[in-house]
């Protein structure tokens, strides 16, 4: 008696869930031999999304959403590998169904680490997804002081201007942008003009008031000081810091000069 096939012609392209094939080339070993001879080889086949093929189901891979939607997307193993493996690679994460994706590019199906278990990953791909994932959520610092190193919550590290080390006994603060160490309560400029400024007025430095802002440190001696600055002329006292004069002729500098410390000391 003949058998009896279903008759598939009305169902879509790719639609294989009940196929019967007899093709010994999609017959698994040992189904060809004499013992088999007139039985049916039905295989159950389905259609991958990423290699556009038709695949034994024995090599199917469901993705199952680790969220917000449920995805019955099938692909076969290799190509699921493959595909998530140069998305780790190039660092491209989240990784999402590629079908979902290819419906919709705003998709939010994604393929998590713990739903990847049964692929064929590489030992160095898993390690570098568990990294980046890590990653997502945290910033590696090394402190420039104790040379330790770890992971610090991104948010935190992105809202801070200033990073304190959060290891051991390690009290060390730096800035986060330049790098230099910082002290508590001192004023704080990348360019390092708050702490010029500082340390001028720790150590009583001046800063020409003719107008050219040169920073002037007087060692010893005379309280009258003429800026060094080509072109500025500018003739102040280091002690008050208050403009003299600003002038060439030797005549009115001297003038000026007596004038001013008639009301203040020109040596210390």
């Amino acid at each position: 008696m003949a058998a009896e096939y279903p008759d598939h012609s009305d169902e879509p392209d790719h639609t294989y869930e009940s196929s019967v094939y007899e093709d010994n080339d999609l017959v698994p070993d040992g189904l060809t031999d004499g013992s088999y001879e007139g039985q049916e080889a039905a295989l159950m086949m389905f259609y991958c999304g990423i290699c556009l093929e038709d695949e034994i189901e024995d090599e199917i891979e469901h993705l199952k959403a680790d969220c917000r939607l449920d995805c019955s997307h099938q692909f076969c193993r290799d190509s699921l590998t493959n595909f998530v493996s140069s998305r780790v690679e190039e660092g491209l994460l989240p990784i999402p169904c590629p079908s979902c994706l290819a419906d919709d590019p705003n998709t939010r199906t994604y393929i998590t680490l713990e739903a990847s278990k049964n692929l064929d990953l590489p030992e160095s791909v898993a390690q570098r997804w568990e990294r980046l994932e890590v990653e997502a959520f945290g910033v590696l610092v090394a402190c420039p002081s104790c040379g330790e190193s770890g992971m610090i919550a991104r948010d935190d590290y992105l809202a801070a201007d200033e990073i304190s080390c959060p290891f051991g006994d390690c009290v060390h603060t730096w800035c986060k942008n330049c790098e230099q160490p910082l002290t508590y309560g001192d004023e704080h400029t990348c360019d390092g003009d708050a702490e010029l400024a500082q340390a001028m007025e720790e150590n009583g430095w001046r800063v020409c008031p003719g107008g050219c802002g040169t920073r002037i440190e007087n060692i010893e001696g005379c309280n009258h000081m003429t800026c060094p600055t080509a072109g500025c002329f500018a003739h102040f006292c280091y002690r008050d810091g208050e403009l003299i004069i600003r002038s060439q002729d030797r005549t009115m500098v001297s003038e000026a000069v007596r004038h001013h410390y008639e009301s203040c000391q020109q040596f210390d």
